[in-house]
């Protein structure tokens, strides 16, 4: 991964970091996810969010269509952020 990203939220598929994440993402911001869960890594990545935020998915669904947010398990990407 050779992305380099404006901000890596640590463990941000949980229920304050992905809204956060998503946050930074649809206000343009280059936005990586770190989460060792990769189940819940993976439905952020296919556009779903691993639980219940009002109006967080259709958001997360054009961060990523803007390619502004990516969620992974791989540690690289912290050292890939500014």
């Amino acid at each position: 991964m050779k992305r380099k990203n404006d901000i890596c939220v640590i463990g941000g598929c949980g229920h304050v970091g992905l809204p956060l994440a998503i946050a930074f993402a649809y206000e343009r911001l280059k936005v990586s996810i770190y989460d060792i869960n990769q189940k819940a890594v993976d439905l952020v990545n296919s556009g779903k969010m691993p639980f219940g935020e009002n109006g967080a998915e259709d958001k997360l669904i054009e961060c990523l269509k803007n390619n502004n947010l990516l969620a992974t398990s791989s540690k690289e990407v912290i050292k890939d952020s500014k």
